[in-house]
């Protein structure tokens, strides 16, 4: 299994120790936010400029000194305004890593004294920049979060900056005592996985990465050796930063020691550790935005593919109709021929086949619901439907097929490309073609648990329950059609009352429809059939499915659709015991 090099707390320690060097004293001169989640300061310091990336994103949460220039956006976010407004034109006064956490405090004065101090809290998916004043009160954040999302740690602008819980039961490493290293093997041995776990639960900031690789070095010597050699080398300040390279001789990660978990032809050494990063970012960026793509348009792909195979099998079985237009002319003329001999709400006659030359006798199946007259123009009509279509779908057929062929194609060169502009001109020549659609570019809402989508003037509902879940009612066909085909995600939780008209209730999930309490179900159950036409029942059965399983007839009115792998709850609309929506 291919190890996962992580920016952890010994890397901060690492690029804070070589900032202090590098842009503490250097004027702020200019701010840019390229990405929601990424912040550059260039500081101006000893006659050159050093441009510092902080980065909040979940999975390439960091901090280092790039050389790389990155396109900013037409017009700057707010967050990047309110850093220019409040840092451009001071000096870094400080730069600090917080214990030895992943938190990097960023201090920034003006000569009139006032201070302010960007926080980069690089913790992964909680990851923040956050901009705080000299009494600790929050300016803005790059990532609001309100007690919706966090009940214990909101960060919002005006509330005062609280840091993160730390763990009162865990000591830091650098102030640790020889005596408590060593009495960590003396209570349980060497044995990897168990001092791992030892070493993350006695000492603050340890990452599995760091841990496993002091316990490694431990299983070749002792630990208080292996602690020396990584722990002891960086309060001493010997960096050794390296990057490390996969089989295939692409960079993996960027770390301060060489590791013994990666062969040593596998590690080449850099200058600094912000050297080391800088290189390791520049390929695993492009890599990951490439990566992310290709997914992406492997899923339009197979989409589409299957889209274009259930077409071809749909219009196959209508050219196989189209194809009995002459029996269905000859059948409807059989039976005009002999409606003196059909009784009214028969099933069937038997007749005689003038187009036969042997004249036989010949039965043809009827619908007893219509009289004979009306079963004759229903032939008539399968008739002139068969023929009339038959030429357009034979055409469908045929360009679904060349689709299918193209969609291959497509398929094989997006396996093949090693670029992302390979990927972009492929995604380009596929919406051109008519392959796929094209997609907007996704937003990146400061919260997008709490965005509101807008209905357009269409009469829809919201209700928030007690369990912080949204459920939206749609109040007349339109509202429904416009929810369940344009509000809804596919992973939005469905509901509909079985056999009756209702609302379209959406249950919003956020991709995650597992986490959906039923008593929220019950409750959204309860809003579809108060507003049914079975909402005087005292027992209603309610369907529920996700919403990608739900789809409209073509041609069909509003409100209408067919749904499958739908459950039942059953609920009492009249039972006043039930939960009041």
């Amino acid at each position: 299994m291919p190890i996962r090099v992580p920016f952890d707390s010994l890397t901060l320690r690492a690029v804070s120790e070589e900032l202090q060097r590098t842009v503490v004293g250097g004027a702020v001169q200019h701010i840019a936010q390229p990405s929601a989640a990424d912040l550059i300061l260039t500081v101006r310091h000893h006659g050159a400029n050093h441009a510092l990336t902080l980065s909040c994103d979940p999975v390439f949460a960091r901090a280092h000194l790039t050389h790389v220039r990155r396109p900013n956006p037409p017009s700057p976010p707010a967050f990047c305004m309110l850093c220019r407004k409040y840092l451009e034109g001071g000096y870094v006064a400080a730069v600090a890593q917080r214990g030895f956490d992943r938190i990097l405090d960023i201090t920034v004065q003006f000569p009139d004294g006032s201070r302010y101090r960007l926080i980069a809290e690089l913790m992964g998916k909680h990851s923040n920049l956050i901009l705080v004043n000299e009494a600790g009160t929050i300016l803005d954040a790059a990532r609001r979060v309100t007690r919706r999302i966090n009940r214990v740690r909101e960060i919002l602008p005006g509330l005062p900056y609280v840091s993160p819980p730390v763990p009162a039961d865990r000591a830091d490493p650098f102030t640790a005592a020889p005596a408590e290293i060593a009495a960590l093997t003396s209570a349980g041995g060497v044995e990897e996985e168990a001092l791992t776990a030892r070493l993350m639960g006695c000492f603050l900031g340890l990452s599995p990465f760091l841990a496993t690789e002091i316990a490694r070095r431990a299983a070749l010597g002792s630990l208080p050796e292996a602690w020396d050699e990584l722990i002891g080398a960086a309060r001493r300040r010997e960096w050794a930063p390296v990057v490390i390279r996969n089989e295939r001789a692409e960079i993996i990660g960027a770390y301060p020691f060489p590791t013994v978990q990666a062969p040593a032809e596998a590690q080449n050494p850099r200058e600094s550790m912000h050297q080391a990063l800088d290189h390791y970012y520049s390929t695993a960026l492009p890599r990951a935005a490439l990566d992310s793509l290709r997914h992406e348009m492997e899923t339009h792909i197979e989409r589409a593919l299957r889209s274009r195979s259930r077409m071809r099998e749909t219009l196959l079985h209508a050219l196989e109709e189209s194809a009995r237009a002459e029996e269905y002319r000859q059948i409807g003329e059989l039976i005009l021929a002999n409606l003196h001999r059909i009784e009214p709400g028969a099933d069937s006659a038997t007749v005689t086949d003038y187009y036969d030359p042997a004249t036989p006798e010949r039965t043809l199946v009827l619908d007893p619901d219509l009289t004979p007259q009306e079963n004759a123009e229903a032939f008539f009509r399968r008739y002139r439907k068969a023929r009339d279509g038959r030429a357009r779908q034979q055409a469908q057929w045929e360009r679904a097929g060349e689709d299918l062929r193209a969609l291959y194609a497509a398929q094989s060169r997006l396996r093949e490309a090693r670029h992302l502009e390979e990927l972009r001109a492929l995604r380009e020549e596929m919406v051109h073609a008519g392959l796929l659609r094209a997609e907007a570019a996704p937003s990146e809402p400061a919260e997008p648990a709490r965005r509101v989508p807008d209905f357009q003037g269409k009469k829809i509902r919201t209700v928030v329950t007690p369990e912080g879940f949204t459920i939206y009612v749609g109040e007349n066909s339109e509202a429904n059609d416009y929810l369940t085909g344009r509000i809804a995600s596919p992973n939005d939780l469905w509901l509909h009352v079985r056999a009756a008209a209702s609302a379209h209730v959406v249950i919003r999930t956020h991709n995650r429809p597992e986490t959906v309490p039923l008593s929220v179900i019950r409750r959204a159950a309860l809003l579809a059939a108060r507003s049914s036409a079975a909402k005087h029942s005292s027992l209603v059965p309610v369907d529920y499915t996700l919403k990608k399983y739900v789809r409209k007839p073509r041609g069909a009115a509003p409100g209408t659709v067919l749904y499958q792998n739908e459950k039942t709850i059953y609920v009492s609309p009249t039972d006043p015991e039930e939960n009041s929506p």
